[in-house]
């Protein structure tokens, strides 16, 4: 029963990694705060709030 909880605790942390690397990519280093991302959202499409 080990074996199975060690197999979607690496598959989890794999999954985690993969989205850090991919946040990374879209967003940089910096600390991703919603007001910030909100933000570029209403630039890019013209909206003003």
């Amino acid at each position: 029963m080990k074996n199975i909880f060690s197999y979607f605790k690496r598959r989890w942390n794999d999954y985690l990694d993969r989205l850090g690397k991919v946040n990374e990519e879209l967003y940089g280093n910096k600390r991703l705060d919603c007001c910030e991302m909100n933000e570029d959202k209403l630039h890019k499409h013209g909206n003003n709030a």
